[in-house]
């Protein structure tokens, strides 16, 4: 099945099999189910698209945002719901390399972490934590510590044999266990959301704690059902398909929207080993780095999302080797390095090329 096939269930209750839902009222819902850390809780209809999210004085502009608020008021979290999937759970017992490996075979970007002890799920793993475990165990072996610092790592091919070596065997003694008090913080306590939460909390949630996913899970009193990952992704595919007409802002330009970085561009040459690149996206906190040659001119593009490729062994000699060279090595469509848009393109567009 279309893991992009929703079944639509309006607020009020009513559903849709086919055809598009007109805008419907309403009613204000029970407090809204996020957990840990707490907020203050509100009826949703005392939440407001916030002003000071555009620099923008164009009242039309506010107006189109208010509209896709409105909009998402009025389908819970059960409606992204695909008919056919499956999540991937980690267990807290099992090592990080095996995390490496599941996250790969599973082509997802991370999983909800289920303690036994606790019979319960008590977080989320993901490739941003696997990143800064990488650099802390790297650092540990090549110089005892594990203080990071901006200088460029310089290994000689000896030593960089041994630290791979070694780097392999802290990820197969290391469970994610062993390691909660490394990510401790910078991991946020286990977030969800309940499937009858509204969309606009989903986004709300995603905005307001910085994270790129959250898990809607079923509680009762007695089991706690994992139904599927909330992303900005499945939100965008969502609004593009069901949304039955697209407000004006869509039509204008990522320029004129304010979207995307202009000034201060972080950049990695080509020249960079693969330590380096993820110094960088550790300190940044950027999804991506772009690859540029000696006159700066963009060659490729390092995702977040490749690291997982180190669970293959081989991988781990590009430790030190220029950035290049990994992403040949692990690059599944050598023709697609990256899609490209300008700043004149229209949300629109770009939203459809990002589904």
């Amino acid at each position: 099945a279309d893991d992009h096939v929703f079944s639509l269930e309006l607020a009020d209750g009513s559903s849709v099999s086919d055809g598009i839902p007109s805008p419907t009222h309403v009613d204000s819902p029970r407090e809204v189910g996020i957990h840990s850390p707490p907020r203050e809780r509100r009826p949703l209809n005392d939440l407001h698209v916030d002003t000071a999210l555009t620099s923008s004085s164009d009242e039309t502009l506010l107006e189109d945002r208010t509209t896709v608020a409105d909009f998402l008021r009025q389908f819970r979290c059960y409606a992204l719901m695909p008919q056919s999937s499956k999540v991937l759970v980690l267990d807290t017992e099992i090592p990080l390399r095996s995390v490496f490996q599941a996250l790969e075979e599973n082509d997802t970007d991370s999983a909800p972490l289920w303690d036994p002890s606790e019979q319960d799920f008590v977080g989320m793993i993901t490739q941003t934590d696997i990143i800064y475990l990488l650099l802390k165990f790297e650092r540990r072996i090549r110089v005892g510590d594990d203080e990071d610092d901006d200088r460029p790592v310089k290994v000689d091919p000896v030593n960089a044999e041994r630290i791979q070596r070694e780097l392999i065997m802290q990820l197969d003694q290391n469970t994610i266990r062993s390691t909660r008090n490394i990510l401790k913080n910078r991991s946020l306590p286990m977030l969800y959301l309940d499937p009858q939460d509204h969309l606009y909390e989903g986004v709300e949630t995603l905005s307001k704690y910085k994270v790129h996913r959250i898990a809607v899970i079923d509680r009762t009193d007695y089991s706690s059902s994992l139904l599927y990952i909330l992303s900005p992704t499945r939100l965008i595919i969502f609004l593009m398909k069901v949304m039955p007409t697209k407000p004006q802002m869509f039509s204008y330009s990522i320029e004129r929207l304010s979207l995307g970085t202009y000034r201060n561009l972080v950049t990695c040459s080509v020249s960079s080993n693969l330590v380096d690149v993820l110094k960088v996206m550790d300190r940044t906190h950027f999804a991506s780095i772009p690859i540029v040659d000696e006159q700066g001119r963009l060659v490729d593009v390092f995702y977040k999302s490749m690291i997982t490729r180190l669970s293959h062994l081989s991988v781990f000699s590009s430790l030190y080797k220029p950035i290049q060279h990994f992403l040949d090595a692990v690059r599944r469509t050598p023709s697609q390095r990256y899609f490209r848009c300008t700043r004149q393109d229209t949300l629109e567009f770009v939203l459809r090329r990002m589904m």
